[in-house]
This record gives structure tokens, C-alpha cells and sequence, in this order.
């Protein structure tokens, strides 16, 4: 064998190798994705994803269920294929690497990734991709597609916290129509107005509710939304009211996001959206309304108690308290009203190590604390410090501390007697 030879099996088997590294993550991430509140003990294995920022993209097909009837099974096939060469395509052309894999037959995630560049140029990037990726699709198949954009993340064990977000960016399209790219930016464009008599006195109402929500003053905010109610109740359009509503709903949450770290608001929009079509009355809508106000005031309320105390040691005393139970990033985050990602890299910043490896760590150092002051078995440890598998539970033990749980316990006693 030729030194060529020899050189191009090395990378022959060293571009297999990749290529099934990648299928693997591939499909740990779908596993990831279709589950809810996976332990944080068993996302080790996001480690071996390469360092750097993350943003994740959602597309989904618009219309699916009229599709359904308009279009015969053997145009799904052909979609699903077309859709297959236009995402290889295109992820080809991106500098940065890309995983994707599907939700169902009319939705998937695409994961990219990037070492360097500025936040601006990612941004672009990533936004022009989507733009082009619902273009082609529009293009070259009988369908068009929506696509939610996140924002920027280092962590991937806050992916499914990111997930809920673009699910809840898609609920725009009710509002904006489909085949369009939504993010946070999307929120913004509620600050865009229609001309009318009555839409000035409704955007100056509802600027005077967001300015009472910046006061935290609970009392005069209910008193205007009262008064934004009464206004609408005076339009002439069923469609201006619509509008007016969804315009107030929209505002309020741009500023729990923009004003706060409670992005839990996003889980309102599809409420305060759909008002208008399940409401049949003005009275219903009414009462409707102030609920959703109360509830909004009541999320603002537990985030402005949260920052009364540090939230940091708040959250690591949560973790101490529950080592034998599921531990999530998103309940973590709930405990001190942070939104995940936001929480995961203000955790980092502060304490130098990330919310998985402290999770580790803490419950590793209880479990060895138990393994050499009690004679327990070594499933029974693992049980009680958060960790269903044993065996796992042993390999991250030999990790931390050089040794399995029984050599470790072996060479205590040999030491100390």
C-alpha cells in the first residue's frame, strides 16, 4: 500500500467515524426532544457536542389539515423527499454545522452551530438561512412552511426549555399568516400600528398599562386594562377589537420579555389569541381578559420576589433538597422564576460551572459521603442521590473520583485501618 493509499484509508475511516458520531447525536437529540423532564444526571452526553453558541430553528408545515384533504398521500412522499435534498443542500452551504431530525411527517429541528463570530453575524446567517430554507420549500414543493428561530444559547441542556419557546413562536402565524420566519423580533412587530380614529386611543391606552407594569403598580394596571376594555367595547369592527386585543396581549408580554427574565409570558400568547374565536359575547371576553391580566400580574409578582434574595444560592439549595428526585434545568429555573437558558448562563458566569456539572457533582460527593458513613448497597445509593441506573451511576462515579463506588469504599477501609 502507496503512503497516498494508506493516507486516504486514514481518512476514509476517519470520515466514518465522524458520520456515525453524528448519527448517534442525531439521535440522541430526537430522544431528548420528545421527552419531557429528563433527569439533568443524564445529559452527559451533550458534553460531546463541540463548544461555542447554538441557535435552534422549528419549521413545520402551514395548513396541515387542509393539506390533508387536498392533496393525495403520494405528495407527502414527495415532499418529505424534496424537503430532504433542499435541507442537505442548503446545510452544505452553511460555515457552521448543522444537525436535523424530524418531529413528524410535517415538522423538524434543525441545530446549528458556531465556534466564532460576532452575535450579529450569527444572527444574519442563521436568519438568511431560514428565509432561503422557506423559500425553497415554497418553491419546490406543494406546500410552504413556518419556521421559529431561537436566540442565541450555550448550554444544550437547555434545549428543550428553547423547544417550548419556538413552539410557542409558531402560535403566531394565527396572527401573522404562515410561510413566514418567527423569533423574539416577531413580538416587535406589534409596536407597527394601523391607521384609525380609534387605534391611537387604544395604543395610547395601552401604553399607559405598560407604563403602570413598569411602576409594579398592581392596582393602577388593573384599573387601566379595565379601562383598555371599555374602549375596545366601543369599536365598530369585530376585527378592530381582535386587533386592539391582540395588540395589548402582545405588548404586555414584549415587556415581561424585554423588562424582566419572565419568558414564561410566551405560554400566554396562544390564550390571549384565541379570545376572539371561542368568546360569544362581549361580557365573556371581558372576564376573560382580567383573568389573563390577574395571571400575568401574579408572574411578575413571584419574579419580583425572586430577586428579594440571591437566586444562585437559591437554586443550589433546591438541588440539595431534591438529590433524590428528577432534576431538571426548567425546574431549577421555575424555583427561582428564571428563564432556563438566561438562568443556565447567569449560573455559569457566577460560580464557574455549569448547572449540569454542578448537579454532578453535589450529588456524587452525597453519594460518597453515604458509601463510606453507612453500609449501604451501591443501587440503593445511587437511588437515593438521583440515579435510576446503577451502572451508570458507578461509570460517573469512577469519573469524579478515579474509582468505582465499591474500590473506592475497598481502599477507604484499607487506608483508615
Amino acid at each position: 500500500m502507496t503512503e497516498w493509499q494508506a493516507q486516504k484509508t486514514k481518512q476514509d475511516v476517519e470520515n466514518k467515524v465522524l458520520q456515525l458520531t453524528h448519527v448517534k447525536q442525531v439521535q440522541r437529540l430526537s430522544e431528548l426532544m420528545r421527552k419531557r423532564n429528563t433527569d439533568i444526571s443524564l445529559l452527559e452526553w451533550t458534553k460531546d457536542f463541540p463548544k461555542g453558541k447554538y441557535r435552534l430553528l422549528y419549521a413545520t408545515v402551514d395548513h396541515v389539515s387542509r393539506n390533508l384533504k387536498c392533496n393525495e398521500p403520494e405528495e407527502y412522499v414527495l415532499w418529505k423527499y424534496s424537503l430532504e435534498n433542499i435541507c442537505s443542500e442548503m446545510e452544505g452551504d452553511l460555515p457552521q454545522k448543522t444537525w436535523r431530525w424530524s418531529e413528524d411527517d410535517y415538522s423538524f429541528w434543525i441545530l446549528v452551530h458556531t465556534e466564532d463570530g460576532s452575535k450579529e453575524m450569527v444572527d444574519t446567517s442563521c436568519t438568511t438561512f431560514a428565509e432561503k430554507l422557506r423559500a425553497n420549500v415554497e418553491a419546490y414543493t406543494p406546500f410552504t412552511v413556518s419556521i421559529a428561530r431561537s436566540r442565541e444559547f450555550t448550554e444544550l441542556t437547555t434545549l428543550t426549555s428553547n423547544k417550548d419557546e419556538l413552539l410557542t413562536y409558531i402560535k403566531f402565524r394565527i396572527i401573522y399568516g404562515g410561510n413566514q420566519v418567527f423569533s423574539a423580533e416577531s413580538v416587535k412587530k406589534w409596536e407597527v400600528r394601523q391607521k384609525g380614529d380609534h387605534n391611537n386611543l387604544v395604543d395610547n391606552h395601552i401604553k399607559k398599562i405598560i407604563f403602570s407594569l413598569g411602576n409594579r403598580s398592581i392596582g393602577k394596571t388593573r384599573d387601566e386594562v379595565t379601562r383598555f376594555l371599555e374602549i375596545i367595547e366601543s369599536l365598530d369592527s369585530p376585527k378592530e377589537i381582535e386587533y386592539s386585543l391582540h395588540s395589548f396581549g402582545f405588548q404586555v408580554i414584549h415587556y415581561m420579555v424585554t423588562h424582566t427574565q419572565v419568558h414564561e409570558g410566551f405560554a400566554f400568547i396562544g390564550e390571549i389569541a384565541g379570545l376572539t374565536r371561542t368568546m360569544t359575547n362581549f361580557s365573556e371576553l371581558k372576564t376573560c381578559v382580567l383573568e389573563w391580566t390577574e395571571k400575568i400580574l401574579s408572574l411578575l409578582k413571584h419574579r419580583e420576589q425572586a430577586t428579594a434574595y440571591e437566586p444562585i444560592e437559591a437554586a443550589k439549595q433546591w438541588v440539595l433538597n431534591h438529590l433524590n428526585e428528577n432534576i431538571t434545568i426548567q425546574k431549577i429555573a421555575d424555583n427561582v422564576y428564571l428563564n432556563p437558558t438566561y438562568f443556565c448562563e447567569y449560573f455559569k458566569n457566577q460560580t464557574g460551572e455549569t448547572v449540569l456539572d454542578y448537579v454532578t457533582r453535589v450529588r456524587l460527593e452525597k453519594a460518597r459521603e453515604l458509601l463510606l458513613v453507612r453500609d449501604f448497597k451501591i443501587y440503593d445509593i445511587a437511588e437515593m442521590v438521583g440515579y435510576t441506573d446503577s451502572k451508570y451511576f458507578s461509570k460517573l462515579f469512577k469519573r469524579f473520583y478515579g474509582e468505582t463506588p465499591s474500590k473506592y469504599k475497598e481502599k477507604y477501609i484499607v487506608e483508615h485501618n
